[in-house]
C-alpha cells in the first residue's frame, strides 16, 4: 500500500495587504490577454504627456464596479485602498470624467411629422470594440459558430436631467442592448419617450453588421425575429 503526501507552496508577495486582493487575479488575466493594449488600439492612445491612458480609465471603472463602486467618486476609495498592487494606475474620478468627456459621441435629434422629438446617441466603434473584446477573450469565437442574440429594450428610471417621461410614466432612458447569452455585444441609449420600435430595423443592422465583420457567422435573433420583421414593414 502506498501513501501519497500533499506538498503546498506557499509564495511571499511584496505587495501590500488589500480587501482587494482579489483583483490582482483579473488584472493579470486581463494583462495576460493584451486587453489593455487593445483597448488603447481601440479608444485611440492620448497625448504623451497624459499619465493615464484610456485603458487605464476603462480598467479603472470595471474595478471600482467589481468591488461595488457606485460611483465615479467611488474610485478614491479604490485608489487608496488598491495601492501597490497588480494594476496601479487608478486615476482620480475627475480624471475620469475628464477623459470619458472626450469619448462622448454628439446626441442626434429626430423630430418626426407629429412634432414628436427623438433623442438618439450611440458609437458604432464603441460597439464594434465589445465585439472584439468578446472575441479576443475568447468568450465568442469566429468563423463556423451559431450564436443566439437577445435584443431587448429596458427603461431605466432616473432624475437626469434631460430625462423624459417614458411609457411606464416615470422619468429615464430607454436604451436598447443586445446579448449573446451574457456577454453585450451592441448597446445603444434613446431617450424614455421613445418607444422600443423606434429605428429598430436600423439598430439591429448595424449590430447585424458588426457580429457579421467580427464572427463571419450566423446569428439567430429568435426572440425577436417577428417584432423585427413588423417593423421593418412600417
Amino acid at each position: 500500500m502506498y501513501y501519497t503526501e500533499k506538498v503546498y507552496i506557499v509564495a511571499t508577495s511584496d505587495k501590500n495587504i488589500t480587501a482587494f486582493g482579489g483583483l490582482n487575479f483579473i488584472f493579470k488575466a486581463i494583462n495576460d490577454k493584451g486587453i489593455d493594449g487593445y483597448l488603447d488600439e481601440r479608444l485611440g492612445y492620448r497625448s504623451v504627456c497624459a499619465r493615464y491612458s484610456h485603458s487605464d480609465v476603462v480598467l479603472s471603472l470595471l474595478g471600482n464596479s467589481l468591488v461595488q463602486g457606485s460611483f465615479i467618486s467611488d474610485l478614491q476609495v479604490l485608489k487608496e485602498k488598491y495601492k501597490e498592487q497588480y494594476f496601479h494606475q487608478i486615476p482620480s474620478p475627475d480624471t475620469v470624467e475628464y477623459v470619458c468627456q472626450g469619448l462622448k459621441t454628439k446626441t442626434i435629434k429626430k423630430t418626426t411629422d407629429k412634432g414628436v422629438t427623438h433623442l438618439l446617441n450611440y458609437s458604432n466603434g464603441m460597439n464594434e470594440t465589445l465585439v472584439g473584446l468578446a472575441v479576443k477573450t475568447g468568450q465568442l469565437k469566429a468563423g463556423g459558430h451559431g450564436y443566439v442574440l437577445d435584443f431587448d429594450n429596458v427603461v431605466v428610471e432616473n432624475e437626469k436631467q434631460d430625462a423624459l417621461r417614458s411609457y411606464k410614466k416615470t422619468k429615464g432612458y430607454h436604451p436598447n442592448s443586445a446579448f449573446i447569452e451574457r456577454i453585450p455585444v451592441h448597446i445603444e441609449n434613446h431617450n424614455g419617450n421613445t418607444p422600443a420600435r423606434y429605428g429598430q430595423k436600423e439598430t439591429l443592422s448595424r449590430c447585424f453588421e458588426n457580429l457579421k465583420n467580427a464572427l463571419s457567422a450566423l446569428v439567430l435573433c429568435a426572440p425577436i425575429v417577428k417584432a423585427f420583421v413588423n417593423n421593418a414593414a412600417r
